[in-house]
């Protein structure tokens, strides 16, 4: 039995949510067979993420019981697999210029679904209090004694069983819980909120209930190596010089290389053919990259500059700490091949992690899947609907967070926990070789 997942994106442009249901009730059953097994442990794990506008306010209205059904047939897959999913913002597909798909202010409906055999997955959730969750983006030094929150609350798997895993979660914040920082990698989708939609802060999905709060996700432990490796497309480097950041407070940037940091900003962003403002606003495509050996291993938007202070305010979540070497980015277009990425067949199953605010929109045509070798679109004669085979497309302006460990302290992990914002981090399935890969792509 292969121990790989089953993993496919679909993406409709009609309004109508039956449409994903008609496709998830053609699938699912397909890869779980017709055993039943309701309480045994062995048992597949389902991944979904269902991608609907936060700001749809009149689906409820318009389609409520066909929600009503989607959500009775996820919760009918609970008698034959564990399931753990969640709502949130739908992928950046743009409409095609040839053909028309509805009417223009239709906002496209996806699902993301990942069948794990059991073998390789086990579901699982962390209930935990706001007081007891790491803010992602903070450092975790080694020798720091972190303390597991007694409000942290796990289901599905063992404290202990979590510290050899390699993780892909949702939550329902900007935090995660403590206990998924013990893992050996983490990659946590932050969902988006869904108060307008389903009248919840989030929506999240365990099995045959749903949450508004906490963590869900799969473990996976047949992968036994993990290796992150940013690539980031679609953002240029100003120049070759990198500064040392000197201080640093939260996601604000008061030092760098002994000095104001605008000073040497403002000096870059004229280099950059940019007229930054005395408050520069996060729209005019600047970061703050840090440089490791010559590799960019971490990227965060600039919100603004204050000159009076001299201070760098870099987005919500970011944390980039004192002795970091960091150079400064813009957003260049020209130079993304992310877009298309996205839409080629990769050699092995892959989680993708989209951060629509920050990713240039993917805009597909049906001529795609049929002139070019190794699109994985596949466009059905209405050219309103395309599956995307292999890919579990998944997006959220919150964006994601991904970690690897650094070394081991008593047993732990300490991780480099931090928020992304910009672009695109791939979960690609390499078993043949035995490793997980990252791949970041930014845009």
């Amino acid at each position: 039995m292969s121990l790989l997942p089953s993993i496919s994106t679909f993406i409709t442009r009609s309004r109508n949510p039956a449409h994903v249901l008609d496709y998830l009730t053609r699938t699912v059953p397909q890869h779980l067979g017709s055993s039943n097994h309701e309480q045994s442990r062995n048992r597949p794990a389902i991944l979904l993420v269902l991608g609907i506008s936060p700001d749809n306010t009149d689906l409820a209205r318009e389609h409520g019981a066909v929600l009503n059904d989607l959500v009775s047939e996820v919760q009918g897959w609970t008698a034959r697999a564990n399931v753990v999913g969640c709502i949130t913002a739908p992928p950046p597909i743009a409409r095609p210029r040839s053909v028309h798909l509805g009417n223009e202010g239709d906002s496209l409906l996806s699902c993301a679904l990942a069948v794990f055999p059991s073998a390789s997955a086990r579901a699982f959730r962390v209930e935990y209090d706001d007081d007891g969750r790491v803010r992602v983006g903070r450092w975790h030094a080694f020798g720091d004694k972190q303390k597991e929150d007694p409000g942290e609350v796990i289901e599905g798997l063992r404290l202990e069983d979590l510290a050899n895993k390699h993780l892909i979660t949702l939550s329902a914040s900007l935090t995660v819980p403590h206990a998924i920082t013990r893992s050996r990698s983490l990659l946590n989708l932050h969902t988006s909120a869904t108060p307008f939609l389903t009248g919840l802060p989030h929506t999240l999905f365990y099995n045959k209930r749903i949450l508004e709060r906490g963590c869900v996700g799969v473990a996976l432990d047949t992968w036994p190596q993990a290796e992150v490796k940013p690539t980031f497309s679609g953002m240029r480097r100003v120049d070759e010089k990198t500064y040392s950041v000197t201080e640093a407070q939260g996601n604000l940037i008061t030092g760098l290389s002994g000095e104001k940091p605008t000073h040497h900003f403002l000096r870059t962003a004229r280099k950059a053919g940019a007229e930054p403002a005395m408050s520069l606003v996060e729209d005019q495509g600047f970061a703050l990259g840090v440089v490791r050996d010559g590799t960019v291993t971490q990227m965060h938007t600039i919100m603004s500059s204050d000159p009076s202070r001299g201070t760098l305010a870099l987005e919500e979540g970011a944390y980039i700490p004192s002795g970091k070497d960091v150079a400064f980015f813009v957003r260049d277009p020209s130079v993304s091949n992310a877009d298309r990425d996205l839409l080629r067949r990769p050699s092995q199953p892959n989680i993708a992690f989209v951060n629509p605010p920050y990713m240039t929109s993917v805009e597909v045509e049906p001529s795609h899947a049929e002139d070019r070798a190794g699109l994985n679109a596949v466009f059905p004669d209405s050219a309103e609907e395309i599956v995307l085979p292999d890919t579990f497309l998944a997006s959220s302006e919150e964006g994601f967070s991904m970690m690897e460990g650094l070394g081991m302290v008593c047993g732990l992990w300490w991780p480099d926990l931090n928020l992304k914002r910009l672009g695109v981090v791939y979960f690609t399935f390499a078993f043949s070789v035995h490793r997980v890969f990252f791949h970041e792509y930014v845009a």
